[in-house]
C-alpha cells in the first residue's frame, strides 16, 4: 500500500494527470488505502471482494467510512 500512495504521489509530483486511480481488490478491500485516496482527493474505482461492506455515516462515535466485511 505504502509503495502504491508513493508512487501516487511521484507521479503527480512529476506532472504526470490522471483522471481516477483504479486498482484490484488486494488494494480496493483495504480501507487504510481507500481512506488515504480519500485524504488525497483522488478519484477512484476500486474493485472488492463479494463480501465486502461499508459503514456510512460519520460522527464523533462513528466508525471509519471503510469497513471491510
Amino acid at each position: 500500500m505504502e509503495i502504491a500512495l508513493a508512487l501516487l504521489d511521484e507521479a503527480k509530483a512529476c506532472g504526470v494527470r490522471h483522471a481516477c486511480v483504479t486498482c484490484d481488490a488486494d488494494y480496493g478491500d483495504n480501507p487504510h488505502f481507500l481512506n488515504r485516496l480519500e485524504q488525497r482527493g483522488e478519484r477512484h474505482v476500486v474493485a472488492v471482494r463479494a463480501d465486502f461492506s461499508i459503514i456510512l455515516g460519520r460522527g464523533p462515535q462513528s466508525p471509519p467510512a471503510f469497513e471491510p466485511g
